[in-house]
């Protein structure tokens, strides 16, 4: 709450309810049956190779932050002045490899921003890599 003060978007805790709704979630708790998904059928396409126990909840999860990007990158195309910059870790669900660098950056440059992809190194887990994902503002 505090950023949303600093910035000037909230005024107090009555304020928060919209800032709240669109902010991108972060982790599998973030997934409700309320909140929207995707609806790129590419996206939709990758989330089925999902498998195993937690499939259901994989794919949720998956198409929410999707979807939650994807809006929050057609915001920032709107009011990008400069420069963007995102560690992004690719990930494994359910044996099925998500680059999401690589999905994060066609999402931004289908709103008209310039997409460059970075390689920073291994994650935690091996086999496992995190990238920096650049965004600058495109032509239209």
């Amino acid at each position: 709450m505090l950023e949303l003060l600093w910035a000037g978007l909230v005024h107090g805790s009555e304020d928060l309810g919209w800032p709240r709704g669109i902010q991108v979630p972060a982790c599998e708790a973030a997934a409700r049956a309320w909140k929207q998904e995707t609806r790129h059928p590419w996206l939709r396409e990758l989330a089925t190779r999902i498998r195993g126990s937690r499939a259901r909840g994989y794919r949720r999860f998956l198409l929410q932050y999707f979807h939650a990007m994807d809006r929050h990158l057609e915001l920032l195309a709107e009011r990008l002045e400069w420069q963007a910059w995102y560690t992004i870790g690719d990930s494994i669900l359910g044996g099925a490899y998500i680059p999401v660098h690589e999905v994060l950056a066609r999402l931004a440059r289908g709103h008209g921003l310039e997409a460059e992809i970075k390689p920073l190194g291994e994650r935690f887990r091996p086999g496992r890599k995190l990238y920096l994902l650049v965004l600058r503002h495109g032509l239209r």
